[in-house]
């Protein structure tokens, strides 16, 4: 028989391309409407864009099927299984990281975040991108300095707790490659003896629910629930008011064979 994330994938699949389908279909019902009112170079242009559009779009379809089938992450569920290659060249499932609190980010190496949230600001820009964000400093040092109420600093590295940077752009924008996760990690001292993963995808996952992840942090918790989402441009919750807090909890947490 068969299985059932099969059958999701399928329908998944063929859903996306029927949307593309029938955006084609009334983006250009629309724009050969409009075009027939306006000069020859006016129609050429009205067509071009409308064909980039299109092509976009089915480029994204594509690529949303390098995705697990339950993407894009929920809270208090578990957090969709990233095929994934380390800074070593290992490739692993995320979900093999069970068992410990992780503290995902996805970088886009040419963001002026993304550098400081690595470590920039102390060791330098990576590669051509010399911009830095002053403002932001790595995860392990806004965990230092935040603190609960009568609680000790925690310092990092801790043995129940791994940061994983997930690499989706490479400096020109292109996807990022393992070569991208090595070299990241040699610049800014990553390695997994101090429980920090720099990974890339195995597949191409450029679009735009991953990219709307990029710069910031996700909590996962020791059964591999995403408790807090403080990633990206327009995060649900508040770094240092919401997830800093709850990680020393969640470290006390046993985890759920």
């Amino acid at each position: 028989m068969i299985e059932r994330k099969t059958i999701d994938k399928i329908i998944r699949a063929t859903a996306a391309i029927l949307s593309c389908f029938l955006v084609f279909l009334m983006f250009f019902g629309i724009m050969a409407l409009e075009a027939s009112k306006k000069p020859v170079e006016e129609r050429q242009k009205i067509y071009d864009d409308a064909n980039k559009s299109i092509q976009n779009r089915l480029q994204s379809v594509e690529k949303s099927k390098n995705l697990p089938t339950d993407w894009p992450p929920k809270m208090n569920a578990l957090y969709p299984d990233l095929a994934l290659i380390d800074q070593t060249g290992k490739s692993f499932q995320l979900s093999e990281l069970k068992g410990r609190v992780l503290v995902l980010e996805y970088v886009d190496m040419s963001s002026p975040v993304s550098q400081a949230q690595s470590g920039a600001g102390l060791l330098g820009a990576y590669g051509y991108t010399k911009e830095i964000d002053e403002f932001t400093e790595p995860f392990d040092e806004v965990l230092r300095k935040n603190p609960g109420l009568g609680q000790t600093p925690l310092v990092l590295p801790h043995a129940e707790l791994i940061q994983v940077k997930i690499i989706v752009y490479s400096q020109d924008d292109k996807q990022a490659s393992r070569d991208d996760a090595q070299f990241w990690a040699e610049h800014f001292g990553f390695t997994r003896d101090r429980n920090i993963i720099v990974a890339v995808a195995r597949e191409d996952i450029r679009i735009d629910s991953v990219e709307a992840l990029i710069t910031g942090y996700q909590l996962i918790d020791k059964n591999f629930n995403l408790r807090v989402d403080s990633a990206g441009t327009a995060p649900k919750h508040n770094l240092k008011l919401t997830l800093i807090p709850l990680v020393p909890k969640l470290l006390n947490q046993t985890a759920i064979p």
